[in-house]
């Protein structure tokens, strides 16, 4: 899957592809150190965006206003998806989509094919 990790300690593949050791369990060990490179991550990036932010100098503000005004058809549209999605699954069922849509089978792969050539 990935290049081999030359630290014992490190290498997935010898502790998660191992007979008898699941996936699910190979995850729940690797979670505590996953949550820490987050932590120090995140706190990283924080005290380095604190200190780079210091650093500027912004402009003194202008004054004079300007009216800003939000456009709903134009705010709504990134939830269009979201709604569809919501509307055709679980538990609304309210749009159904045809099965033949979803499920690739061989006869409608072949009609595809047909049309494109």
């Amino acid at each position: 899957m990935g290049a081999s990790c030359s630290i014992p300690a490190l290498r997935t593949e010898d502790h998660c592809h191992r007979p008898g050791i699941a996936s699910n369990d190979c995850v729940e060990h690797i979670v505590p150190l996953l949550a820490m490179q987050v932590i120090v991550a995140t706190g990283l990036f924080w005290i380095l965006s604190l200190r780079a932010e210091r650093q500027i100098e912004l402009p003194p503000a202008k004054a004079e206003t300007v009216e800003f005004r939000v456009q709903l058809q134009k705010a709504i549209v990134p939830l269009v998806p979201l709604i569809l999605l919501f509307l055709t699954g679980a538990p609304f069922y309210v749009l159904r989509v045809p099965a033949d849509w979803l499920i690739v089978s061989t006869n409608s792969a072949e009609k595809r094919s047909s049309t494109l050539d």
